[in-house]
């Protein structure tokens, strides 16, 4: 795989990338052991990253032998540290989002007093306020670490490439909540998923490893490209607690887009924009309105008809068509059914109240 190698090449010795020398505080930055039990370090975004994002890169070898190293970085180095099997590392957050990519074998992470196991293709996208640990393992594993800056999330947010759910939790990251301590696991639905990631992830790193003119902008389009994949061929694994806030918030965003296209509304539309499965929809609309689409759709259509006899002068004709009913004998039908009496009788009576 290429990217195995290319991460490789990059964690072990050579003259092109020497070691660091024991106690180079570069070796505290890529790997800190467990120090204390209730201190929490906070990592920052590094001063001289010179993009918008950087890379963290983690390849272990049986033994307990673990490379390391970071890109872009001043001065091409790598890291070698030998370590007991199931050491943790520091709990710590940071002042930026990480991405976490399990490229080969299987890593474990305790996020929120959880431990989990992320397996080869799985991904981590992990708040600011989240406090994690990393479990050292002693197998053979490729770990590609992203840490992303809140400037680059504001420009993926913009380009709407990103699916409602991680359009939320980058929104919220970027408030800066401080009691808001939250992640996402994320798994690629199939195996042509996970080759695609790692097909952008590999001219990403190369770009870090060797910046040039436009790297920056590169490095961008990379990322963005890498959000539309986690958007539209990954899967969430969510909490409890996220699911409801996740619930909560798309169904305000669904209600919303609903309203502003009631003419032409369909399921598809919404999985284009949403980027969900139809039965999806279905049951978010159940759940939170106790009503299927289709009729949830139809008594909007059917208050915005009734709003529209009341605030303007457009034929009843008009006002069925622009909530997205052409047939006149339906539209006089469901409208009677719903409120009692016909949308000619309905204006009167609002007129000369």
């Amino acid at each position: 795989m290429k990217i195995t190698e290319l991460c490789l090449k990059l964690t072990s010795p050579s003259s092109a990338r020497p070691p660091l020398p024991p106690g180079s505080p570069m070796n505290e930055r890529l790997v800190c052991p467990e120090y204390s039990l209730v201190e929490r370090e906070v990592k920052p975004f590094p001063a001289d990253a010179g993009f918008q994002v950087f890379a963290l890169l983690w390849t272990f070898r049986p033994g307990g032998v673990l490379g390391a190293t970071m890109l872009p970085a001043r001065d091409d180095f790598c890291c070698q540290i030998s370590f007991t099997p199931n050491t943790r590392t520091q709990a710590h957050t940071h002042d930026y989002i990480e991405l976490a990519i399990v490229v080969e074998g299987s890593f474990t992470q305790r996020l929120l007093d959880r431990e989990i196991c992320f397996e080869a293709g799985d991904l981590c996208l992990i708040d600011m306020n989240c406090p994690h640990q990393d479990i050292l393992t002693d197998t053979s594993a490729t770990l590609v670490f992203l840490g992303i800056a809140p400037r680059l999330l504001s420009d993926i947010m913009r380009e709407e490439v990103t699916a409602q759910l991680i359009l939320t939790f980058l929104q919220s990251a970027l408030e800066k909540q401080p009691d808001l301590r939250q992640y996402l696991h994320l798994k690629p639905r199939n195996k042509h998923a996970r080759e695609t990631l790692l097909d952008n992830l590999h001219p990403l790193l190369l770009e870090l490893a060797h910046p040039q003119a436009g790297t920056a902008y590169i490095c961008k389009g990379l990322m963005m490209r890498i959000f539309r994949l986690l958007s539209t061929e990954y899967e969430f694994s969510l909490s409890k607690s996220q699911q409801s806030r996740l619930n909560s918030v798309l169904f305000e965003a669904v209600s919303a887009y609903i309203a502003e296209n009631l003419d032409t509304i369909s399921i598809r539309q919404l999985q284009d924009v949403f980027h969900y499965q139809e039965d999806y929809f279905n049951r978010l609309i159940r759940r939170m309105t106790g009503q299927t689409f289709s009729s949830y759709v139809q008594s909007k259509r059917l208050e915005k008809a009734a709003f529209y006899l009341i605030t303007t002068s457009d034929s009843i004709e008009e006002i069925a068509a622009k909530v997205g009913y052409q047939n006149r004998g339906f539209f006089y039908r469901i409208f009677r059914e719903k409120y009692g009496m016909t949308p000619a009788v309905y204006r009167a009576e609002q007129e000369t109240s």
